[in-house]
């Protein structure tokens, strides 16, 4: 336990992304391939937990058009880059997916026509989904599952 947490430390400090090789046409999720929510700096950090990719499944079935993910995973340095959030969601954080423990983005920024019909619309039938709406996007995200 202790060297996970040493771990997770020099990942945190040193910005340091550890996942899972993917090349990224593989298709993680119904609807959703890996090069869509990969980090943009292509550092290579590009798993998101499953649970936040079965929301986003779910939502895309529910409106029945393509949606298109305005941001996903985030290295340290790219989440800098881009002015979000010092402890945001985007960011590599360890995740028990299934028999492994890796790091993941825990969260998806979607680009969606009506953001607030889409986070009533996950509140309802995935109640474990974190919603933020903005005027042309929702954030969702799976905090509530972190370990």
């Amino acid at each position: 336990m202790l060297i996970i947490r040493f771990l997770v430390i020099v990942v945190i400090i040193c910005g340091i992304v550890v996942s899972v090789p993917q090349t990224g046409a593989e298709t993680i999720s119904k609807h959703f391939k890996q090069h869509e929510y990969a980090c943009g700096c292509a550092c290579g950090f590009g798993t998101v937990h499953t649970a936040t990719l079965i929301a986003a499944d779910g939502l895309r079935d529910y409106l029945g058009v393509p949606i298109r993910v305005n941001s996903g995973c985030r290295c340290i340095d790219h989440n800098r880059a881009v002015g979000g959030a010092p402890a945001s969601w985007h960011m590599p954080r360890l995740a028990n997916q299934g028999e492994s423990r890796l790091f993941v983005s825990y969260a998806l920024d979607l680009a969606v026509d009506d953001p607030q019909a889409a986070a009533d619309w996950l509140a309802d039938n995935y109640p474990y989904i974190n919603s933020i709406v903005y005027e042309n996007f929702i954030h969702l995200d799976s905090r509530s599952l972190y370990l």
